[in-house]
């Protein structure tokens, strides 16, 4: 491992900056890393035969792993290489050794109960150390308040509260975003080949805009394309979620990502219809997705909800105190250095808008929460001494996933330095002194979401 990571180091010093997404290096000594990373690629969450609905005369193809919602091995490769990126990053900062073990307490992370969290949780270890030992934890409740307070009963989310959250977001309503966002829907649609007459059907697009004008919509028996059907809002047993064209287009969108990503054979992602000459269609469907995220996610009354106790955590490990015993399950050490905690996509949109914080998809990263992506965090102390926060996303290109390349600082993930609207200072990098950014998370969290 010791020749891996000074071999590494040695990039780090000769070669140039690599891909970058209107990144700035921050400035300082490192003396903490928080990473808040989503799981790396997995199937997608539902199975093919509930799929085959949203396609006419096409078969989705299998995956590997015979269950849905299920990391890859694949996932499990490119997570690992974000880990071995962190581990290089850190040693070069000397933060953590570059040619030996970690020192037990350093190194701390904690993954969501999932299956391909803690998959992914583990990759990253791996990555990170690859001859050491370094434990992930997770709490021992499922689901986990930390990363879905929600489903945890601990932090109620009012449906109609939510909608109206929601929809004060539209001021052309559904139809407007429906047309904002067309040309999306036939690109999507194009891809998909929708859909077959039991989606097509007037009791399931009532279902979703639950308005008697939409009843129009669809003809019972028949099939109809994506353009056709109205996005909207439906409230059930999983709560409040989007459906309707964009809802479809979001899900679907996502999995020709996933695709690609999984490295399949070019006839099978998305039946053909992308690969390197036309990969912009991937990156219009995926406008479904972000929007879908930007309404459901980063609505301020949601994301607040969701992500305060995530965000508090995250804090807390900045400055030291998450042992403290006023969090849930197990928290880093006091003096851990690097500490991840992973989650998913909801995670990193929820804190992202508490923060106020934006990043735009772009073609190298045309998914603003891709597998295995990260919201970091950097404590530097300065040489005057004062203690700055730095802020950024990170996420593997399209072509970095695809041919699994190896991190290095010649070709280093994309980033993308975050400006907090509260705290951050016009320098380069957009610092937020410890005690202001501190002051403005505080103001975020929702007090009894905090329980």
């Amino acid at each position: 491992m010791r020749q891996l990571i000074v071999a590494a180091l040695c990039g780090m010093l000769t070669a140039g900056a690599g891909a970058q997404d209107d990144y700035t290096p921050p400035t300082g000594k490192l003396v903490k890393m928080v990473v808040v990373s989503r799981h790396g690629v997995r199937s997608p969450l539902e199975a093919n035969s509930a799929l085959a609905a949203w396609t006419v005369g096409r078969a989705w193809p299998a995956w590997p792993t015979g269950r849905p919602g299920l990391l890859t091995d694949r996932g499990g490769e490119l997570a690992a290489l974000m880990g071995g990126y962190y581990r290089v990053h850190a040693a070069q900062a000397e933060l953590v050794p570059a040619g030996e073990c970690p020192a037990p307490r350093s190194v701390f992370i904690r993954a969501d109960v999932d299956e391909r969290t803690v998959a992914t949780a583990q990759a990253i270890a791996r990555g990170f150390a690859p001859d050491c030992r370094i434990d992930v934890r997770h709490a021992t409740p499922s689901p986990d308040p930390l990363f879905h307070p929600t489903k945890a009963r601990v932090c109620a989310i009012g449906a109609k509260k939510a909608e109206r959250a929601i929809r004060a977001r539209l001021p052309d309503g559904f139809a407007g975003l429906d047309r904002k966002h067309g040309a999306a829907i036939a690109t999507t649609q194009d891809l998909l080949q929708c859909c077959r007459p039991e989606i097509c059907s007037s009791p399931h697009v009532n279902a979703c805009c639950r308005t008697s004008a939409c009843a129009k919509t669809g003809v019972p028996g028949s099939a109809c394309k994506l353009t056709d059907i109205p996005t909207g809002l439906t409230d059930g047993k999983a709560g409040l979620r989007m459906c309707g064209a964009i809802g479809i287009g979001s899900t679907a969108s996502e999995i020709f990502l996933l695709e690609y990503a999984q490295g399949m054979r070019e006839q099978d992602v998305a039946w053909g219809a992308l690969n390197g000459a036309n990969l912009e269609k991937l990156q219009s469907a995926l406008t479904l997705h972000n929007t879908q995220f930007d309404l459901m996610e980063r609505t301020p009354y949601i994301a607040a909800r969701q992500g305060s106790m995530l965000l508090r955590a995250v804090l807390s490990a900045l400055q030291g105190n998450a042992a403290s015993g006023q969090l849930t399950g197990p928290m880093p050490p006091n003096d851990a250095a690097f500490v991840a905690f992973v989650g998913h996509d909801t995670n990193l949109a929820n804190l992202g808008a508490m923060m106020e914080a934006e990043w735009s998809a772009t073609p190298q990263v045309p998914d603003q929460t891709a597998p295995a992506s990260a919201l970091v965090f950097e404590l530097r102390v300065q040489a005057n001494g004062a203690r700055d926060v730095y802020v950024y996303y990170q996420a593997q290109s399209l072509a970095q996933m695809r041919e699994r390349t190896a991190l290095t600082a010649a070709r280093p993930p994309v980033r993308k330095s975050l400006h907090l609207t509260r705290c951050s200072r016009g320098e380069p990098g957009a610092p937020c002194e410890l005690a202001k950014f501190s002051a403005a998370i505080k103001r975020s969290l929702v007090t009894d979401c905090l329980k």
